[in-house]
């Protein structure tokens, strides 16, 4: 109990971010905000996406406690059409919420 008391914790603003309406070819960024509300260092081990279109890049993979950051989500529509919903997967050192799983949504023209 206590090692998870002191542990890191990720929070993020919000886990479903919405790209809206875009013609195909486009691309569109909005940014979020990741926070380490725990009393450890937050590691970022990996960034895994299941389509190369949906692109999120931190500048650091370490997050300080109280340390938050606002990066950049990408979604790039080449080649695609209609409704789509891409999964971004962020796997860190938080024991209560290891991984962390992101959803970009568009509508493709």
């Amino acid at each position: 109990r206590r090692e998870l008391k002191n542990a890191a914790h990720i929070e993020i603003d919000t886990k479903v971010i919405q790209m809206g309406t875009m013609n195909s070819g486009s691309v569109r960024s909005k940014y979020i905000t990741i926070k380490n509300s725990g009393k450890s260092t937050l590691n970022i081990r990996k960034i895994e996406t299941d389509c190369s279109c949906a692109m999120l890049e931190l500048p650091d993979d370490k997050l300080l406690p109280g340390d938050s950051v606002s990066t950049l989500v990408k979604y790039d529509s080449l080649f695609k059409k209609g409704k789509q919903s891409k999964l971004i997967k962020i796997y860190t050192n938080d024991p209560s919420n290891p991984i962390l799983t992101l959803y970009v949504k568009a509508f493709v023209k």
